[in-house]
Formats: structure tokens, C-alpha cells, sequence
């Protein structure tokens, strides 16, 4: 607790938080927010050494809201306030329901994201108060905690910490504070779901390219099973990823993939009609021989510098 001077008032802040749902790229997500707070009121002050317990709307409180909250919380404490005998009021509530984050995604599904439980103060006199977050006894952290258990399967907590966090209007600064986590996504669901599928319907479009040419029919039916295959694969992969107005890591690597597939066909029907004139024969096994090593190395790049770039 840090006392208050008398025209300022200090608020000594900790929180515990966890984490109920949070969607497959996150937008959105739901989160259960244990709140504490504290400040002193001398005009408050009883002497007894038993707490009083008074509603809070009946003390100055700061009236604090939750900024990017996506819909209205649940609140299932009671709103009031302890008050020892010195006059030190805490005020205690849990919040619980869907919050709102605007993330980058643009490297997804390798990204790591920050994410922010943001509280102003919007109470009267809130202008002359300061969020300061709060050492709890017989532990080592400050102001702020995750439980150590919390339904996250595909996110990996780095880091998390408080600070005060006021929210700028223009000039004007309304005094508020944060609980900010960083987390990185595991993708190792995307690397078997999404990849590994994705590989095997590209290598799938190389084979005809070691059946003779001269054996149209087998080639086109293998490159138009591979293109049909693709088709339904990138209406499968639509529920799967988040519709943005960008391009992100999985985009480009499933645009690369669908390029080369295109690509693998068109080499197809080429050579399945040079093989048709004997004079072009030879050349349409040449293309062939070529491709076989063409596409795998094409492909190769085109993924390293979609994941790696």
C-alpha cells in the first residue's frame, strides 16, 4: 500500500487472471480477471480493528471500467469495499466474459502475440488518481498473476507483467492500468493439419511428370485428380485460418503450393501434346526430365521464403 498525499490518490493494484477460450488466430477471446484494489481514505478511518464493510457506491471509489471488453462482463462478487481502522478501503471483483484484441497476423501460424486486460479509472476525481501496481506478501510477484492452469491448448505464455497504462484522448490522459501477457502460438497442429496435406497434394501433381508422355490420358488424369484434390482441400483450409486483408506465412505458402499444382497441369497438357507429333516427342520427354527436378527444388524455395522470410 502507498499512502496518498492529499491531493493525489494512489491506488495499490494486483490481479489474477486466466484464460476460458481463446480462438484458433484470436481476434477475440474470454478470459476470467480476479481485481483487487486499494486505496486510503482517512474519512473513512473507524479505529476498530475489525473491517467495516459499506456498499461501494457509499465511497469515493474510482470506477474503474474494462476498455476492451467485446460485451458486457459478469461480475459475480458484490460491489464493496473493506475498510480497516486507518482508512484503508480494498475493493475486490472478478470479471469474467469476452474480450477484444487487435492483433498482426501476418505471420501466423508462427506469430507471437501481446495481449492487454486494459481498466481505466472514470470515476469523480479520477483525473488525481495513480495506478500503482502492488507487491503481494510471501510471493514474488508484483501487481499481477496467471493461474497456473488455464484452457489455452495452442498458446505458449512467455511473459506477463502490470504497469500503470493511462489511455490518451488527444492531450488529455485518463489514468488507467494493464495486465499484459505475451504468448506464442504452438504450430505444430498447423505443421500436421495444414502443411504436411498441403505437401502431399503439391508432390501428388509431380507424377505425371515420370509417366511417358505418350501416355496422355494417365497424365492428365493424374494432374486433374491433383487440381481437384487442391480445390477441395482450400475449401477445407477457409474454416481453418482467419479472413484478413492480408496475406499471412500459411497464405503464402498455400498460394505457393496452388501456383505449382496450376503450373504441374499446364506442363501436362503441354507435353501430353507435343507427345502427340513425332517430331516433338523427344521434347516433351525433355520437359519431363526437367520438371522432375524443377517443381520439388521450385517448391522448396517458395516454402522456405514463405515461413522463413
Amino acid at each position: 500500500m502507498i499512502n496518498c498525499r492529499s491531493d493525489t490518490k494512489h491506488l495499490a493494484l494486483c490481479g489474477r487472471w486466466s484464460l476460458i477460450h481463446c480462438r484458433t488466430y484470436c481476434q477475440d477471446w474470454k478470459k476470467c480477471f480476479h481485481l483487487s484494489l486499494r486505496w486510503k481514505d482517512e474519512s473513512l478511518a473507524h479505529g476498530d480493528s475489525t473491517p467495516h464493510v459499506a456498499p461501494l457506491e457509499e465511497v469515493w471509489n474510482p470506477g474503474v471500467i474494462l476498455l476492451n471488453r467485446q460485451a458486457l462482463l459478469r461480475t459475480p462478487l458484490p460491489e464493496i469495499v473493506e475498510v480497516d481502522g486507518e482508512g484503508n478501503v480494498t475493493y475486490r471483483q472478478q470479471y469474467v466474459g469476452p474480450m477484444s484484441e487487435p492483433l498482426d497476423l501476418r505471420d501466423f501460424p508462427l506469430d507471437t502475440q501481446s495481449f492487454i486486460i486494459h481498466f481505466v479509472g472514470t470515476g469523480s476525481g479520477s483525473e488525481e488518481v495513480t495506478f500503482v501496481p502492488r507487491a503481494v506478501p510471501n510471493t514474488d510477484f508484483v501487481g499481477g498473476t496467471m493461474a497456473d492452469t488455464f484452457s489455452l491448448p495452442d498458446w505458449q505464455v512467455i511473459e506477463h507483467h502490470s504497469e500503470s497504462h493511462p489511455l490518451m484522448i488527444g492531450p488529455i490522459s485518463v489514468p488507467g492500468f494493464a495486465f499484459v501477457f505475451t504468448a506464442k502460438r504452438y504450430f505444430s497442429y498447423y505443421v500436421w493439419q495444414v502443411m504436411l496435406p498441403l505437401v502431399l497434394i503439391v508432390m501428388m501433381s509431380w507424377a505425371p511428370f515420370w509417366v511417358n508422355p505418350a501416355k496422355a490420358g494417365l497424365q492428365l488424369g493424374l494432374a486433374s485428380s491433383t487440381v481437384l484434390t487442391l480445390i477441395a482441400y482450400r475449401f477445407l483450409l477457409a474454416n481453418l485460418v482467419p479472413k484478413l486483408p492480408y496475406l499471412t506465412r500459411l497464405d503464402y505458402l498455400t498460394l505457393s503450393g496452388t501456383v505449382l499444382v496450376f503450373a504441374a497441369f499446364m506442363q501436362v497438357l503441354v507435353t501430353s501434346v507435343f507427345a502427340l507429333d513425332p517430331r516433338r516427342a523427344r521434347l516433351a520427354r525433355i520437359m519431363d526430365d526437367i520438371s522432375r527436378a524443377l517443381f520439388p527444388v521450385a517448391f522448396a524455395l517458395l516454402a522456405a521464403w514463405s515461413l522463413l522470410w
